[in-house]
């Protein structure tokens, strides 16, 4: 049996969720659209923690640096304050 429990917190908590959550008007949701929002989210986070170095990121998302760089890049993310690669890092460090 799954209990409350095994839910992430978000779930368990009622407070976390909203209460009727729909599409912004004029905007239907897509498989598509949720799965990069949520890898944009889950990147920005993993950059966050690693201080914007891309290696170590990639490190804590489980996949290699490159992929990591090229999905940064798609979801133009590489324009972002804070995002660097790990060679901007390098001079940044030095």
């Amino acid at each position: 049996p799954v209990w409350a429990a095994h839910l992430p917190r978000f779930v368990r908590e009622k407070h976390l969720l909203a209460s009727d959550p729909r599409p912004p008007a004029g905007k239907p949701w897509t498989l598509d659209g949720v799965l990069e929002a949520v890898e944009r989210r889950l990147i920005e986070l993993a950059l966050a923690d690693a201080g914007g170095n891309q290696t170590d990121a990639a490190e804590r998302l489980g996949v290699f640096r490159a992929r990591l760089g090229r999905r940064i890049e798609a979801l133009g993310l590489s324009d972002k304050e804070g995002v660097a690669s790990d060679k901007e890092q390098g001079t940044r460090n030095k």
